[in-house]
């Protein structure tokens, strides 16, 4: 089976499209240096599988990303992915047994942003009101964005799998009673995906035994990786934050200062000397 591939799929004579994502290597790299049980490997897996299957209909250069926020166990799950498939995520809080979502995070919202890279940034948000992502974004986008979709997530200690279905604006089939038609019995069929076959098969043996009897169109297939767009000039700009006084107060307690990149867990240290360099350039650059 092809890993850390991204493939789109349609139907002829439907308004209905697809997506299917399989990590493999690029989500070991991202929890490579974490600390995340198994637990927290799934459910950050599902997020990351989810922005990338949005990911692939984005139709400008930019990001999407995905936020849950709440105030339960889990107080942040996030993932972010690119226009060309690059993708980076991260859980924060505690995750000692299997929970529902809800249970996870409380009382939370889900928000989807789209941050252009040349535009305006457009948000949605609606109340994470279900027990599984699933769910969430299934009632997402009935609300928010009015398309019925539907998507299925599996999530082993070796891989990541993600299958997404979305109907479309009428256009190949104005008839709304066949469009109906058309959604339940695709969707059906769909749901009688096992884990065991989204564990083992390649996507096109798994949309052909879903949908043989359908005129289905799958698309080349595009890489996927993990990247982390830290660097260390985020590190600075992020340390100047902090202020002239409190930098001073935490170097007479310690000669450097270590932050760790909650994404890709890369550590940067700074020495008392390059903290010094930063404020002075700092001043340079307010004073001229």
């Amino acid at each position: 089976m092809a890993k850390d591939i991204l493939q789109t799929f349609s139907f002829d004579n439907t308004d209905i499209r697809g997506a299917i994502v399989t990590l493999d290597t690029s989500f070991a790299k991202l929890v490579d240096g974490s600390h995340y049980n198994a637990e927290q490997h799934q459910l950050l897996g599902q997020f990351c599988a989810a922005n990338l299957l949005l990911t692939s209909h984005l139709k400008l250069d930019g990001l999407l990303s995905i936020q849950a926020r709440g105030n339960g166990p889990v107080d942040l799950i996030v993932s972010e992915a690119t226009h060309d498939l690059t993708f980076r995520g991260l859980l924060a809080g505690e995750v000692d047994e299997q929970h529902d979502l809800l249970a996870l995070l409380g009382d939370a919202t889900l928000v989807i942003s789209v941050e252009p890279e040349n535009g305006q940034r457009y948000q949605g948000i609606v109340p994470l009101d279900h027990s599984d992502l699933a769910g969430c974004l299934q009632s997402y986008f009935q609300q928010s964005e009015q398309l019925p979709s539907w998507f299925a997530f599996n999530v082993t200690e070796e891989h990541v799998r993600g299958v997404m279905l979305q109907a479309l604006p009428a256009d190949r089939c104005p008839d709304p009673q066949q469009r109906a038609e058309d959604w339940q019995r695709i969707t059906h069929l769909a749901s009688t995906l096992s884990d065991q076959e989204m564990q083992d098969l390649d996507n096109e043996t798994l949309l052909y035994r879903l949908y043989h009897e359908e005129q289905l169109r799958l698309y080349d297939a595009k890489p996927v990786d993990f990247r982390c767009s830290c660097s260390r000039e985020r590190m600075e700009r992020g340390l100047l934050s902090l202020g002239e006084t409190e930098l001073n107060d935490i170097l007479n307690e310690q000669e450097t200062i270590e932050t760790d990149c909650h994404f890709c867990h890369q550590r940067y240290a700074f020495t008392a000397a390059d903290v010094r360099a930063l404020i002075s350039g700092n001043h340079y650059q307010k004073t001229h």
